[in-house]
């Protein structure tokens, strides 16, 4: 998280376009090692018969938040 907080943080200074890409590789990389931790802690936590439900609990709020994320974005743009 603090990887990640301080990749956020810097972004916007960044100046050119060589180094906004290495920022957000590392922006990737960083919250690219929370997903092992999120679904052994959804096996662990839950038990063996409703595992499945969870994962698509999981799968289902990631696509929702695809697709509303940019459209709620968007509308809050056009109003600033």
């Amino acid at each position: 998280m603090l990887g990640t907080g301080f990749f956020l943080g810097i972004y916007p200074w960044r100046l050119n376009a060589w180094q906004m890409s290495m920022c957000s590789a590392m922006l990737g990389i960083f919250l690219g090692f929370v997903q092992p931790m999120v679904l052994s802690a959804l096996h662990q936590i839950t038990p063996e018969e409703r595992q499945g439900e969870a994962l698509g609990l999981r799968l289902k709020a990631i696509n929702a938040s695809i697709v509303a994320m940019p459209m709620l974005f968007g509308v809050l743009g056009m109003w600033m």
